[in-house]
């Protein structure tokens, strides 16, 4: 495992030494119900409001308003229908969003919701006008992701958000944190922005773990019923070695944001520096510092297909995506990137990599191996 080089931290992260003694605390001593009343359990409840109050304050917002959940998926389907609440209302989101927005909206259509769909530019961000021509008093809820899981793209949030409440200012306005949380800093706080959610397994932390933030006074119920735990909107005992391992991942690299963004700056740029020494391979999306996460980066080699490829820079130990991971075993071109105006050719092509925090990698060895491996298979496929 020594010798790999993990280029998919958009599907998941390895979990920190510190989550994962965390973890391994939790289930040896921490191990109580924290919703019973004897001290033990008293003392799991303190270290999960310790742990409530270190991601608020790294959001700027109220401790109160931070509920813990199972991840990304659960946290989109809680801003969607538990803002619906069974009601057929309208909805503005865009064709590119997350499988878990993307698919819920899918079903809000069914269920008589009028969902309106915002296509990306371009470069597949979302245009602040592009939603704003299509906020009306009917629109109850806007979702639009932080981060694009597959291109890197980071869409204004805090002025879309803006924008929109000009038009109607008891429009909820949801995004998808999950590329986001603890990648790009961002002041919940001072925004407009209602609902945010992330994930624990994207930033180090554990898988099945994950949170919401609710701004206090926007009508989300719950979507699924039982005991008042997380303050009536999610049933069911807390996952507690999980939600420890978020926090002892927040506590590590909270503190680190605006240094950690800047260094992943440098280690994305070499790396497109390597596949530019490459003939005829293209950037999907674009590579601006400013409006770019420099955690991913999509790339296409003309003449190379993106799950060839993939397996080729497998056997040589270093590991890539060609999307979603979310999406990874379905056939067809990516919806992202064909939403984005792509030729399929090129889409097909694609792989996308994304990086860790505080990670090193040889540069001249994703190099060497990306050049040869693209040069084979365009060899093969001449033949």
């Amino acid at each position: 495992m020594d010798d790999i080089m993990y280029l998919d931290n958009c599907a998941t992260t390895k979990p920190c030494s510190e989550a994962v003694s965390a973890i391994r605390e939790a289930l040896d001593k921490f191990w109580f119900n924290p919703s019973a009343l004897y001290r033990q359990s008293a003392e799991v409840g303190q270290k999960m409001k310790d742990i409530r109050k270190s991601i608020a304050k790294t959001l700027n917002v109220r401790e109160d308003e931070i509920y813990f959940n199972s991840g990304g998926t659960e946290g989109d389907n809680q801003a969607l229908f538990g803002a619906l609440s069974g009601s057929k209302k309208e909805i503005i989101v865009s064709t590119i969003e997350h499988s878990a927005v993307y698919q819920s909206c899918l079903r809000a259509e069914e269920m008589g919701c009028t969902v309106k769909w915002i296509k990306p530019e371009s470069d597949s961000r979302i245009s602040v006008n592009a939603v704003t021509e299509a906020v009306t008093e009917k629109t109850h809820i806007i979702s639009i992701m932080h981060v694009n899981n597959e291109t890197g793209a980071v869409n204004d949030i805090e002025l879309i958000a803006k924008a929109a409440k000009k038009i109607n200012p008891k429009v909820i306005f949801h995004s998808d944190g999950v590329q986001g949380f603890l990648k790009l800093p961002l002041d919940l706080g001072a925004s407009q922005i209602d609902i945010y959610n992330f994930s624990a397994h994207k930033i180090h932390g554990p898988k099945g773990a994950g949170g919401i933030y609710i701004k206090k006074g926007t009508p989300v119920k719950p979507i699924h019923y039982g005991g008042p735990h997380e303050n009536g909107l999610r049933a069911g005992t807390e996952n507690v070695p999980g939600i420890m391992g978020m926090g002892a991942a927040v506590r590590e690299f909270a503190p680190s944001i605006i240094t950690r963004r800047n260094e992943t700056k440098k280690i994305k740029q070499g790396f497109i520096d390597c596949i530019k020494s490459v003939p005829d391979v293209v950037i999907n999306g674009g590579e601006d510092e400013e409006n770019y996460s420099p955690y991913v980066l999509n790339v296409s080699p003309f003449g190379v297909r993106g799950e060839t490829l993939l397996h080729m820079l497998e056997e040589n130990n270093i590991l890539v995506a060609t999307g979603s991971a979310c999406s990874s075993h379905k056939k067809g071109t990516s919806r992202v990137l064909s939403e984005m105006g792509i030729p399929d050719e090129v889409a097909q092509s694609a792989i996308r990599i994304s990086f860790g925090f505080n990670q090193s990698y040889d540069l001249a060895r994703f190099a060497d191996v990306f050049k040869k491996s693209v040069m084979k298979l365009r060899q093969y496929r001449r033949h």
